[in-house]
C-alpha cells in the first residue's frame, strides 16, 4: 500500500484546516500553522485552505474579521478588576461590529480563584459596546466565552 505522499503524485489533495484555540497553549491561527506544516510534510503538493474559527471566546474577533473582512480597532477599556487595558473589537464591512467578552473580561486576567470570580466585572465589555456604537455600527455580535466572571 502506498503512503499518501507516494499517491499524491497522481492525486491532488485539498485540505481544509479549521481549528479553535487551545486555551492556554496556542491561538487558532498558531494551531492551523502547526497543522499545515504537518500536512505539507506528508503531502507536499496539497492545496491548503485555513479558516479561523472560534466558539465565542478567545479568537472570536479575529475569526470574524478574517472570514468577513473589516478591521480590528483597539480601544481603552477596563479589565475585570478595573485596571486600564487596550482591548480590541472588530468592525465588519456590513456595518456590524464584533465584541469578544474575553477581550475585556477574560479569564486571562484572573488568577482563577473563587474570590476573583466574585470580584470580577464585565464593565469593560460595556465599554467595548459603547465604543462600537460610537463607531456608528448598526448591529453588534457579542462572543460570551472565556469570561472571568461567574
Amino acid at each position: 500500500m502506498k503512503s499518501p505522499a507516494e499517491s499524491s503524485s497522481r492525486t491532488e489533495f485539498s485540505v481544509l484546516l479549521a481549528a479553535d484555540s487551545f486555551k492556554g497553549s496556542a491561538s487558532s491561527e498558531a494551531i492551523e500553522k502547526y497543522l499545515e506544516a504537518g500536512v505539507l510534510r506528508v503531502l507536499p503538493h496539497a492545496r491548503i485552505k485555513k479558516v479561523l474559527i472560534a466558539d465565542g471566546g478567545e479568537g472570536t474577533v479575529d475569526a470574524f474579521v478574517s472570514g468577513c473582512g473589516g478591521e480590528i480597532k483597539s480601544v481603552q477599556a477596563e479589565d475585570p478588576f478595573g485596571h486600564p487595558i487596550v482591548a480590541r473589537l472588530g468592525v465588519l464591512p456590513n456595518g456590524c461590529a464584533v465584541v469578544e467578552t474575553a477581550e475585556a473580561a477574560g479569564i486571562r486576567f484572573s488568577s482563577c480563584t473563587d474570590e476573583d470570580a466574585r470580584r470580577a466585572s464585565t464593565y469593560g465589555v460595556g465599554q467595548l459596546l459603547r465604543a462600537a456604537l460610537d463607531l456608528g455600527v448598526h448591529r453588534i455580535y457579542v462572543g460570551l466565552g472565556g469570561s472571568a466572571t461567574s
